[in-house]
């Protein structure tokens, strides 16, 4: 998996950082040493590497859906900005067709 890069500081667009990934083949890649700031404001940038659809769906430490990047095409970049706002594990996962069922899922801590 690719090691992510991560901007930081202040963009123009509102974001304290964007956090870049890729997905490919029923896995991702990037956010191996990815950990979130509470309050933080971050941009997902997820490219898609692989030959088929994928998503980028974020799950709260509560279990609550935040929102995320939708179905992406291949080769494609697809963007959301999300707000972390409490402390703990976060949950990511791709809900196109049986991509879940493959493991196309992880978690990142937000401190």
């Amino acid at each position: 998996m690719a090691a992510g890069l991560f901007l930081a500081g202040c963009s123009g667009d509102g974001v304290d950082r964007t956090v870049p990934l890729e997905s490919h083949d029923f896995a991702y890649g990037g956010l191996e040493s990815f950990t979130g700031a509470v309050g933080e404001k971050v941009e997902f940038e997820m490219t898609n590497k692989g030959p088929a659809p994928h998503e980028f769906v974020v799950i709260d430490p509560d279990g609550m859906t935040m929102g995320g990047i939708g179905p992406t095409a291949p080769l494609a970049v697809g963007r959301k900005k999300l707000s972390l706002r409490k402390p703990g594990t976060y949950t990511f996962a791709c809900f196109v067709d049986d991509h879940l069922w493959r493991d196309m899922k992880g978690t990142f801590e937000v401190r």
